[in-house]
């Protein structure tokens, strides 16, 4: 999942948070683009679990 970190996404880590309790959700993976910053401000809040990721970009390689 994103946060408001990433460039394509809005959510706020609170309203991240708050829509995996309302549908139940115990353990989430979050991983903005090129940082972490918002998967440890949901860690911070959340009562559940969550895999703090990045989605990196790199020069290596592109999607088509």
């Amino acid at each position: 999942m994103h946060t408001h970190y990433s460039p394509d996404s809005e959510m706020s880590p609170e309203a991240l948070v708050a829509r995996c309790v309302e549908v139940g959700l115990d353990f989430i993976a979050v991983t903005d683009h090129n940082t972490i910053e918002g998967a440890l401000a949901v860690r911070e809040l959340a009562p559940f679990q969550v895999i703090i990721g990045e989605e990196v970009k790199s020069s290596g390689g592109q999607n088509t």
